[in-house]
Parts: structure tokens; sequence; C-alpha cells
């Protein structure tokens, strides 16, 4: 009984804080509330006054198009492993590659159309089948952005269930890092904000809120986007508490096997799927190196893994003590999740804990 209500009162964010995060002007631009899985055609545009108002859709029953499962995040966190071995499944179709429409510049109709032409692609003449997308970063973008395609997914797809990866922060960043200097010096997957740009040292990003292409100390802080995606029971604030899978990379690197099985069929589970997932590849593996690649657990870099490990204290608190509370939020093995959810508070290169309270 005491940890129920211990959940009850910390499950979300404040109504009012919500107001205020998502104010300065901006309204939601959903009119309506449905209960029918939406076709393409089914929506009727009106005037675009700086938002877009999406009026009353014909439902057409014919082959609906939803948006089953959202590969959410975080980058470095197993997911192209994820999207290679949902690519290979029978029941499930995903672009083959990252899908950036909910964050992509542009006025509200144009990424509104953006949705529905992906969404004509992801659509089988099998309705058995389930559609995804995978944006590792989606939900992890700035605030601005971060709310915006959270008030789409609401709007558009309110039963869209959400896959959420972690991974210790000391190694999220290392492993976020040195993906930034490989995209630098190929010129693959490179994000416009590098484009005449220089690699910033380590150093230079322990300044709060400093960041280079996604990549800084606070990126880590894994909860300060679950926060946005969990809202207080009955309440009237914008958000829909979306039933969400989570997980750490290190599940899927388990070398017990029967778990790791276990972890496979759990999120087959949660997606709907009939058939199992099959053994998942090794995906997006570089070991090409360069002079600014970093190994994180030399001592130069103690400093920073100090302030990594003390906000994985945090992070962990949060996630287990509060968003773990929610009926909507699924983990494979709980047991050993929380082992390695606790481990975040853990300098993994000597095995101090943080003394952060």
């Amino acid at each position: 009984m005491k940890n129920i209500i211990v959940c009850a009162l910390l499950m979300a964010i404040s109504v009012a804080e919500i107001a205020h995060r998502i104010g300065h002007g901006r309204t939601l631009f959903c009119k309506y509330t449905y209960d029918i899985p939406l076709t393409v055609a089914s929506w009727t545009e009106v005037e675009d006054n700086t938002n877009m108002i999406l009026d009353r859709p014909k439902i057409k029953r014919e082959h609906p198009i939803t948006l089953d499962f959202f590969v959410a995040g975080f980058p470095k966190c197993g997911t192209t492993t994820l999207l290679d071995a949902l690519l290979a499944h029978p029941e499930t179709v995903v672009p083959p590659t990252e899908t950036n429409i909910l964050t992509t510049p542009g006025s509200d109709k144009e990424i509104y159309r953006k949705i529905m032409n992906e969404l004509k692609l992801l659509a089988p003449k099998s309705s058995n089948m389930k559609r995804g997308i995978k944006n590792p970063i989606g939900l992890g973008a700035e605030p601005e952005a971060r709310w915006r395609a959270i008030q789409y997914l609401e709007c558009l797809f309110p039963d869209t269930d959400l896959i959420f990866g972690l991974r210790h922060p000391v190694y999220y960043f290392q492993s976020f890092y040195n993906y930034r200097v490989w995209n630098y010096y190929s010129g693959e997957e490179r994000p416009p904000e590098m484009f005449n740009s220089t690699i910033p040292t380590v150093k230079s990003l322990l300044a709060f809120r400093e960041s280079w292409a996604g990549v800084s100390v606070e990126s880590a802080r894994f909860e300060k986007t679950l926060k946005h995606l969990v809202r207080k029971p009955n309440s009237k604030g914008p958000l829909t508490q979306f039933k969400i899978f989570l997980y750490t990379i290190e599940q899927m690197q388990d070398t017990d096997e029967d778990r790791k099985a276990t972890f496979r069929d759990e999120l087959a589970s949660f997606l709907g799927l009939k058939q199992p997932i099959p053994p998942l590849p090794h995906s997006n593996h570089r070991n090409m190196k360069f002079n600014e690649t970093i190994d994180i657990c030399e001592s130069k870099y103690d400093k920073v893994r100090r302030i990594l490990v003390r906000n994985g204290k945090r992070t962990q608190r949060w996630i287990r003590k509060e968003f773990l509370c929610s009926p909507n939020v699924a983990v494979a093995n709980e047991e050993h999740f929380l082992e390695l959810l606790e481990s975040f508070g853990r300098d993994p290169c000597t095995g101090r804990e943080s003394i952060e309270q």
C-alpha cells in the first residue's frame, strides 16, 4: 500500500508545468479526439493560421493506417540493432532508415503531409502487419521540437506504442561522442549543425547546456525526455500516457541466453507479435578510430565521469521510483533490468559509486 501511495504521488509533472512549457502562444492543433484508426485520406485541411487545424474526418474503415510503434530513443542504445531485427520480422513493416518526420523543420501542414506520405509507404495490404518508425532522437531533441513531436503523436497516433533504449551514462557519452567524430570525418549521417564546425574537446562539453550535435553531459539525463510522456491520472493535460517499453542496451548484450530469449519474447508480446523475434544481430558497429576518439576510462576524463555518474544516480532513481510506477511502462526481466539501472550510479571504470544522495 505504501508503494502504491508513493507511486500515485510521484507519477508525473503537474498540469500547470505542462501548460507553462507548451505556452508562448502555441496551441494544440488537434481539434477532435478519435476512437477509430484513420486512413491517409481521412483528414480535411482548413485555413492554416500559424497552426494547422485538423477538421472532423470521414472515416474509411478499409485498410486503416495506424502507427503501431515508434522506436523513439535513445541514440547509441541499440536502436539500429532493434530496427534490423524488426525489418526481418514477418509481422512488422518499418522504413530501413531513420524517419525524421516528427522533428523536421517546416510548417505544421508540411509535416502533416510528410507523416501521411510515410504512412502510405508503410501500409501493406495485410491489416495484420505492425507498422513502425525509428528515430532515436525523435523525442530527445530540443524542448520545442520535443513538445511538437509529442503533440503530433498525441493528435494523430494516440495509440502508438513507444520503445526507449537506455545505456549506462558513461558509455553512452563515450559512444555518442565517438560516433559524432566518425560523422565528422566520414561525412556520413552528419547533422547539419556539424557543417563548418570543429570537433570540441570533452572538457568544453562539461559546461551546463553545452552541446555538440546532441552530445553533452546532459544528454544522458534520459528522464528529461521520459518525464514529458507521463501525466497525472484523469488530468486534463495535453499528453497521452503512451504504452512504453523500456530496455537497456546491456540487456541486448546479455551473455545469459535464457534471459536474452525472454527479453525478445517480452518485447514481441509488447508489440503484439505472434511470432518470436529472432536473435538480435550486432548492428552499427564501427571500429574506426581517429585522433579525437576517446577512451572514457582514461584518468583525464575522471571529471566528466563523475558528472555522468552523479547524473546517472538521479536518472535511475527517478525511473525506478516514479516512471516504473506507471502500469503502462513495461520492462523485460525486471530484476535484471533494475540491477542494470542501479549501475548508472556507479563509475564502470573504477567501480566507485556516486556519493550523490
